[in-house]
């Protein structure tokens, strides 16, 4: 076992207990043969956790960055709050921070981070095969789950619940009414819900410990709705209707990927028009540094007195081009090698392209790490792709930029479109990257340094061609 392979990731299984037990005699052996892994077995055994939160969206408490989003929902929320709620679309490329993003919003919401906003809050997502029975479901059982936790279950306030949502014990189905139109599925949810928030807003009789500013549904994840689901349709359906019935404190703020609002158009023509759209886009370098600073800054005061240098932080932000999740990963690897207390450049590097690193990790998240693959023709229309200045390029292009023969590049492209990797059209024979994201971790796999490439992967890094071949 060479010193190259017990790294930080390999000592850090060794004293969780990870490793086999062939694995962890062999790691012993080396250790007892030399100082110098012993100081590292030291070091690491010193450090606490990871501030930087690659793997899942941001927790609570720990959110930076997207200041003008988040005051711009503060607004809405204090309209709500007013009487007068409205519905949200919150869209962006894989990797801006939607889910970060509802999850700080949500704990503003239900007053965990700032006074002033007791709202009772369900927040709930959607997959392929969600239907509109299964969201009502979902709606109804967060909604019991929320109201029941901030009254700690009261008696006369439980009554109030089972009796407006009338949930199973299990929590997952909608009784189904005699008339199976969607229609008079959602009139009577809407009683039931417009009941529930009036009651919870207005503070009658119910035992309610304290008033709520209402309620707000928070929708991850709808981009993924199937077009049965018809989503524009069931959104529109329940806003208007809670509208008819004078049910004004309550806000829906529904997430998803750039394709969101063609999502919620197929559903329903003109259901776009009760959304206001906030479309995250890269963030800024102060965004991106307010990330790294708050990080670095969570694990002083665990006593990791952790610092990094300004060259490297530039290295680091312009590695992840603005996107949160990258800037994340990023941080977190370069963190993770680091060995003095003083993030440096080579740490940024080393961190991102060392084994495991952020960029494989990356690759691993959004299933791009098959691309890694450079004999194949498809990277050589992913890079051209990625590095032109236009959004799309014409397949003549592609076929100069990257000096393979024609058939070839429209297989490739071909490949990746069934991928959803690119967007191929037919007619005008154009072709683009399907997310911003993918741009940005091709360029990083592209420009990966010749020492992290395995002798295999150097061979195959293409070289540009001296004359365009058609």
């Amino acid at each position: 076992m060479s010193r190259a392979v017990i790294d930080p990731e390999r000592i850090a299984a060794f004293l969780d207990g990870r490793l086999s037990a062939e694995q962890h005699a062999e790691t012993l052996q080396l250790l007892a043969n030399s100082p110098e892994l012993l100081g590292l077995v030291a070091s690491v055994a010193r450090r606490g956790s990871n501030p930087f939160q690659p793997r899942s969206p941001t927790k609570r408490g720990t959110f930076a960055g997207r200041r003008r989003e988040i005051e711009k929902l503060l607004n809405l929320l204090r309209q709500a709050r007013s009487g007068n709620g409205s519905s949200v679309l919150v869209t962006g490329a894989p990797g801006t921070g939607k889910s970060s993003l509802l999850i700080h919003f949500k704990a503003i919401a239900e007053d965990r981070q700032f006074r002033g906003f007791p709202f009772v809050v369900v927040h709930t997502d959607i997959d392929n095969l969600t239907t509109q029975e299964g969201l009502l479901a979902k709606i109804e059982a967060g909604l019991q789950r929320s109201l029941t936790r901030v009254e700690r279950v009261r008696t006369t306030f439980q009554q109030l619940v089972d009796s407006a949502l009338r949930i199973e014990a299990a929590g997952i189905r909608y009784h189904r009414t005699d008339t199976p139109s969607d229609q008079a599925q959602m009139e009577r949810f809407a009683d039931r819900l417009a009941h529930l928030v009036k009651a919870i807003t207005r503070k009658r009789r119910w035992g309610l410990r304290a008033r709520r500013d209402g309620v707000l549904l928070i929708i991850d994840e709808a981009d993924k709705a199937s077009p049965e689901l018809r989503l524009g349709s069931f959104l529109k359906l329940l806003m208007e209707r809670l509208k008819w019935r004078d049910c004004e404190h309550f806000m829906v703020v529904v997430g998803g990927g750039s394709e969101l609002q063609d999502t919620i158009r197929q559903g329903h023509g003109s259901a776009m028009r009760l959304f206001e759209v906030i479309q995250l886009q890269r963030m800024d370098t102060l965004g991106g540094m307010e990330i790294v600073v708050e990080g670095l800054k969570r694990a002083s005061q665990e006593g990791e007195n952790i610092s990094i240098q300004p060259v490297a932080l530039d290295r680091l932000l312009r590695m992840a081009d603005g996107l949160p999740h990258f800037t994340q990963q990023l941080a977190y690897s370069a963190f993770d090698v680091n060995g003095d207390d003083i993030i440096d450049e080579e740490d940024v590097v080393e961190g991102a392209y060392g084994s495991e690193g952020a960029v494989a990790s990356l690759g691993e998240h959004y299933g791009w790490s098959e691309l890694g693959n450079r004999a194949d023709g498809c990277w050589a229309v992913l890079t051209a792709l990625a590095d032109a200045n236009a959004t799309e390029l014409p397949v003549h292009d592609l076929i100069q930029i990257t000096g393979t023969p024609m058939s070839a590049v429209i297989d490739a492209v071909q490949r990746l479109a069934t991928k959803g990797l690119v967007f191929f059209d037919v007619e005008t024979m154009l072709v683009r990257l399907a997310s911003p994201s993918l741009r940005t971790w091709v360029r990083l796999e592209d420009t990966r340094p010749t020492e992290y490439l395995s002798p295999a992967e150097a061979r195959a890094r293409p070289v540009p061609p001296a004359n365009a071949s058609t």
